[in-house]
């Protein structure tokens, strides 16, 4: 994966591309230099902030990892502005702070921004490159400077510095094991007879982006209410799969109702940690592989058999996670090396970092933490499972409107819902449209639907509610008895949405897993 990244950074070197960032406010008082120091004491702990990289006239990039570097921590003093100038200038620091190139041959890449504002509040910028710390990595960093902080100013206990996790040779060697004959069959199995990947249609126009924030994805996030988690959670308990496999299922379902195959293929991403010496969650880095999840959705299908079979793939690909997406795509798929698996990506985890921050004690109540991935997929749903199911949609502005975005989301929904209600289903027996949209398709009433009590879209630097997502009147809907699309089972027997089907938009995909140290 960390190769792959570092390939298609050199490959397409857009400003901001596979770039995190992370914005901390903060309601307390920070003190700059203890600040600096913690910074400081972590880039010492962790290899992965004092990496760099070679490539020119090597036969493989090389992973090189730095003694000793100093962390870069800027200090802007903004105490002076009007309360209406802030965001603004937070804005604009942003962008700039995402345009500011990294050299992927000098470490560190990683850099800290901390702005004074009026009120005694602070915003904190911390941008760094996908190439060195995945997000379980970037919440450990947060967790230890923010405690090594705290220690500093004498209100909490030092993080020690013993026994800090790094990839091991049993970890390499894994990879590269991966990557020979046995990654090889196990891929060129589950892949057998399919003909392409399977990325979402351009859903007609797109929103105009302010040139300032051409860079930032959109974002759209929905909660699904405490009862509905619950059902979800039951559901999984009885069909012995996870959350997890839920979602697989529901965005299975969602793909081919939206592309018109039934034979659906999309991206999504596993931890990557067994093989870590001492405790896994310790370290920091770049472990998580990114793998192809392949689903047969025809109508007839029952919902529960999709789920376990989605399950029994997900279970059989650990010996083989971290075999190289070029190798699983065209090695083993037969795929061309032009077909693009990361159109569209899954991610889950049981909760979000910011949450698990929040939980470690009272301090993080007064710390708002706002994460921003400008990589990989031009469509990425990441759901959280604690304590209620949290579901945030990213998307290519140039691709994807926010209406439409929106309406995915929604649609992803009350897939869900509807799987947790009735698992003895059929496929093709599942709504996804809600009540809302139903009465707007017969000019009765709108009305929410009583399962989700939070839809929002997200600007890229602030939020703002939205009203219920709707149809977009252009999409062509069909009703009970329709005709079935000429190239998929019959959508559902219940009024629902069908996308006409159209010819993907093709780009160049490479990614691979290794880390090579010397």
């Amino acid at each position: 994966m960390q190769r792959g990244i570092l390939f298609e950074t050199l490959s397409d070197p857009r400003p901001g591309h596979y770039v995190l960032q992370n914005s901390i406010s903060v309601t307390e008082s920070l003190e700059f230099e203890s600040w600096c120091d913690a910074w400081q004491a972590v880039a010492d702990r962790h290899e992965a902030l004092r990496t760099g990289f070679a490539w020119d006239m090597l036969p493989e990039p090389q992973q090189l990892i730095w003694e000793r570097i100093k962390h870069p921590v800027q200090r802007i003093d903004w105490r002076d502005r009007l309360p209406e100038e802030v965001e603004a200038e937070l804005d604009a620091l942003r962008i700039t702070e995402l345009r500011r190139p990294f050299d992927l041959a000098r470490p560190p890449l990683s850099r800290v921004t901390l702005v004074e504002l009026p009120d005694n509040r602070f915003e904190c910028l911390w941008t760094c490159h996908h190439a060195i710390l995945d997000g379980r990595s970037v919440s450990l960093i947060l967790e230890q400077v923010f405690r090594d902080y705290d220690a500093r100013i004498g209100i909490g206990e030092p993080v020690s510095c013993a026994d800090v996790p790094s990839p091991t040779d049993a970890y390499r060697e894994r990879a590269r094991f991966d990557g020979g004959e046995a990654g090889r069959q196990f891929w060129r199995t589950v892949l057998d007879g399919l003909v392409a990947a399977t990325p979402l249609p351009d859903l007609g126009e797109v929103d105009p982006a302010p040139d300032t924030q051409s860079l930032a994805p959109g974002m759209c996030e929905a909660i699904l209410s405490r009862e509905s988690t619950d059902h979800l959670r039951d559901t999984a308990r009885k069909l012995e799969v996870t959350l997890h496999t839920l979602l697989q299922g529901a965005w299975s379902i969602l793909l081919s109702r939206y592309t018109g195959v039934t034979d659906v293929v999309f991206a999504d991403t596993r931890a990557g940690r067994h093989d870590l010496s001492g405790d896994p969650c310790e370290a920091a880095g770049v472990f998580i592989a990114t793998v192809p999840v392949r689903a047969k959705v025809p109508s007839d299908k029952p919902v529960a058999e999709l789920l376990t079979e989605l399950r029994q793939l997900w279970v059989a690909m650990r010996p083989h996670e971290l075999t190289p997406l070029p190798i699983i795509l065209q090695q083993a798929a037969g795929l061309p090396e032009s077909a693009r698996l990361l159109d569209t990506l899954v991610m889950y985890d049981h909760r979000r970092y910011d949450a698990a921050l929040h939980s470690l004690e009272p301090r993080w109540n007064t710390r708002q933490i706002e994460s921003r991935d400008y990589a990989v997929a031009p469509l990425a749903i990441a759901g959280f499972g604690e304590p209620e199911l949290v579901l945030h949609l990213s998307f290519d502005r140039s691709r994807y409107s926010a209406s439409v975005a929106e309406q995915i989301l929604a649609h992803l929904q009350t897939l869900l819902v509807a799987i947790s209600a009735r698992t003895d289903i059929r496929i093709g027996d599942l709504a996804m449209i809600n009540t809302s949209e139903r009465h707007l398709l017969s000019d009765g009433p709108k009305r929410q639907s009583s399962h989700f009590h939070s839809i929002r879209y997200m600007a890229p630097s602030k939020r703002r509610p939205i009203s219920s997502p709707t149809l977009r009147p252009s999409l062509p809907v069909t009703s009970p008895g329709a005709t079935q699309n000429s190239r998929s089972e019959p959508t559902s027997l219940h009024t629902d949405l069908v996308l006409s089907v159209y010819s993907p938009r093709i780009g160049s995909a490479s990614a691979c897993h290794g880390l090579r140290t010397c």
